[in-house]
């Protein structure tokens, strides 16, 4: 397969749409590997898998079928190689017939734990069905002769509490007890797809940070009521603090170019895990979060400036409030993992999947902010 743009596409006044279409043009090569072929995505209803399906359908697919918990309402005009399977990972039956006819799956579900909160609890629910639902998928996939898995993991699958520059796949799996129940059910079920692939399944583990794009709502949700709330964001301002981000398209981009370099023999990208970021470092705080009050109409928000150590233990002293009185339906606005994430500084190294891959990021942060900002103006109305 041919190289790709060794920098991002330059912006354009295209809207989102738009755009996506003029990029799926430019990149129609990777179609070839996806054309006439059928796909399952597994939380193709959530953020990430929506976004899967709309580009599996455009790159003509022959069917699209989607694992979830709860479909759409019936839609006339819905495309016809869209179908649902109604269920849970957590169920094996559900996952054998998922995985019928199929020829790859994109797994991008999860539960993120919330509640339990963050390291508390026992969170059983949540490893059933980050855990034990990837094993699930996995062996309805080798029941039933699918030829290739993608795995969305997380880059807190090797996340430390101090300043890490350019990280690879090299770098250990995270331990300690800083560690919360969802970035240990990653780790665990990212080690399971790895291990999994052989011969006749090829896996592959994708590793984004801070996946944010158009329908996006888990930062907003959190980011929002509290700006409301107290008029300002409680977050430390340490202006070197940096973190990579992933626009939701370039992610997209990634699994297409996974999809279509393992279809090539001459090529071994199985078994392996890729860090896919947008390759541009912002601030946590001045670049997205400040992008996101603005597009809610926040045109005047105060910044609390707080110290990290502070801020974290904050966020501690809540969830565990908040766990205590769960019964009462609280929840926290921040978990301490969240807020240890959010004042360190965290940037991976994507050549792997360069050399590998051929991956370059398609739209870069800022464009990809722009996008977001106006989808969710419109969408806040």
């Amino acid at each position: 397969m041919d190289r790709h743009r060794s920098q991002p596409v330059s912006e354009s006044g295209l809207g989102f749409a738009e755009r996506i279409a003029e990029l799926r043009q430019e990149t129609a090569q990777v179609s070839t590997s996806v054309a006439g072929r059928r796909f399952l995505v597994v939380g193709g209803t959530g953020f990430l898998g929506s976004h899967l399906v709309d580009d599996l359908l455009a790159r003509g697919a022959e069917e699209v079928r989607v694992l979830c918990r709860t479909p759409p309402a019936a839609d006339p005009g819905r495309d016809p190689r869209l179908t649902f399977v109604t269920g849970s990972v957590t169920d094996r039956e559900t996952t054998r017939e998922a995985c019928a006819e199929i020829h790859a799956v994109f797994h991008c579900a999860a539960a993120y734990g919330n509640p339990p909160f963050g390291r508390l609890g026992r969170a059983d629910g949540l490893y059933e069905v980050n855990v034990e639902g990837t094993g699930n998928i996995l062996a309805a996939a080798a029941a039933r002769s699918v030829g290739q898995l993608v795995f969305t993991s997380s880059m807190a699958v090797v996340f430390e509490p101090r300043d890490r520059l350019g990280v690879d796949e090299d770098a250990p799996y995270a331990s300690g007890p800083h560690l919360d129940h969802y970035t240990r059910s990653k780790i665990a079920a990212e080690r399971m797809v790895l291990r999994a692939s052989c011969d006749t399944l090829h896996t592959a583990a994708l590793r984004p940070s801070g996946i944010f794009g158009p329908g996006e709502q888990y930062i907003t949700h959190k980011v929002l009521p509290m700006a409301r709330l107290l008029r300002g964001i409680p977050f430390s301002l340490d202006p070197a603090q940096r973190m990579d981000w992933t626009f939701v398209y370039n992610l997209v981009w990634a699994h297409m170019l996974w999809l279509h370099a393992d279809l090539d023999p001459s090529r071994d990208v199985a078994g392996r895990a890729y860090f896919i970021t947008d390759g541009e470092p912002m601030h946590t705080l001045e670049d997205v979060i400040a992008s996101i009050l603005r597009a809610a109409g926040h045109r005047r928000w105060t910044l609390m400036r707080v110290p990290s150590g502070l801020m974290i233990a904050s966020c501690g002293a809540l969830e565990r409030v908040c766990w205590w009185l769960r019964g009462l339906g609280l929840r926290p606005p921040f978990t301490r993992m969240e807020a240890t994430k959010a004042v360190t500084t965290a940037t991976h190294s994507t050549a792997r999947a360069r050399r590998l891959l051929g991956y370059e990021p398609l739209i870069s942060t800022r464009e990809g902010l722009r996008h977001m900002s106006q989808e969710l103006a419109a969408r806040l109305g």
